[in-house]
């Protein structure tokens, strides 16, 4: 159960980051520094998860009382997920980037002497 609730405020934390990420430019509106108050604003953030957790495990504990029946912990609204996501990263990135200045240099090299 608690695994349920890592997922769910995990993600909603990643939400959140994205939202700030997105306007966090307009501090620098009100004479702060963007970067600053972004790392705040995330550590403040990043801080709750735990609480939460915490929180909303002992809640549920107490509605299930103690009952291991999947038809009681579905009605409840604990339910594994239904699929996976699987998250490319390049790790590749500097090659990539040898790569494309080369092929820049390449072509300004063939062009240019023609």
């Amino acid at each position: 159960m608690r695994l349920f609730y890592i997922d769910e405020f995990w993600a909603d934390h990643l939400a959140y980051v994205s939202y700030l990420r997105e306007g966090i430019h307009l501090e620098s509106l009100a004479s702060r520094n963007p970067i600053d108050e972004f790392h705040t604003q995330i550590t403040h953030a990043y801080e709750q998860i735990s609480a939460k957790i915490n929180r909303e495990s002992a809640n549920m504990l107490v509605r299930l009382e103690g009952s291991n029946d999947p038809a009681m912990w579905e009605k409840f609204g604990l339910k594994s997920p239904t699929s996976t996501r699987t998250y490319i990263i390049n790790d590749q990135y500097i090659q990539n980037k040898r790569n494309s200045w080369t092929l820049r240099l390449y072509w300004h090299i063939t062009f240019a002497s023609l």
